[in-house]
């Protein structure tokens, strides 16, 4: 669970994953808890290091969605390289998204096999609506449909929601369920954010 929300999408990876893996609601919540916990510390450690990487706005906002956690991490860290570096993060962000689908299959047929599951089916799969809401939105943007003026207050409001999102993953974190298992979660969850970091940070430098 941990791995599935640290290179997927976070907590919402970790929701649709357990089911599909019959996992427990602790080892859920101590999983979210250090995905969370460790995404909000990458979204920080990124915002003050934005000047000393020395990428583009572009290639700094694909760097934080290609390596951070929550969509919100992506868009929160990606805000300190202003608005190209915010939509970059997205849209690169929302494609790891996009894996949940069939990482949920692949995991949820494999614990069929080995008899620790019977849920694992196509109509069980979890699909991510909000994509489909970041799509439409980006067409109605793109026709016109909407003034620039009224699309500047929208995106406004989106950093208060971004905000709030934020604020609530903060709130999902409480320290003492890292009391017997949390521990190795969140070292597993550093781990693999550290490779996250180091790979995306090379991509960027060598192919952007």
């Amino acid at each position: 669970l941990t791995a599935c929300g640290t290179a997927i999408c976070g907590a919402a990876a970790i929701a649709a994953i357990a089911p599909q893996i019959r996992s427990n609601e602790n080892a859920a919540a101590i999983s979210a808890a250090a995905v969370s916990l460790l995404g909000t510390v990458f979204t920080v450690v990124y915002s003050l290091a934005y000047h000393g990487l020395g990428f583009s706005p572009a290639a700094y906002g694909a760097f934080c969605g290609a390596t951070l956690h929550e969509v919100a991490h992506a868009a929160a860290a990606g805000s300190a390289g202003g608005k190209a570096a915010v939509e970059m993060a997205v849209i690169v962000k929302l494609t790891r998204v996009a894996l949940l689908v069939p990482a949920a299959f692949m995991l949820g047929m494999r614990a069929r096999r080995s008899g620790k599951s019977k849920t694992a089916s196509a109509a069980s799969l979890p699909i991510p609506w909000f994509i489909f809401g970041f799509l439409g939105m980006s067409a109605i943007h793109t026709s016109g449909v909407i003034s620039a003026s009224f699309s500047a207050f929208l995106v406004q409001v989106s950093y208060v929601f971004i905000g709030m999102a934020m604020a609530g993953l903060g709130l999902k974190v409480h320290i003492s369920a890292f009391r017997h298992n949390g521990w190795r979660a969140l070292a597993a969850g550093l781990i693999g954010s550290l490779c996250l970091s180091l790979f995306g940070w090379a991509a960027v430098t060598f192919f952007l």
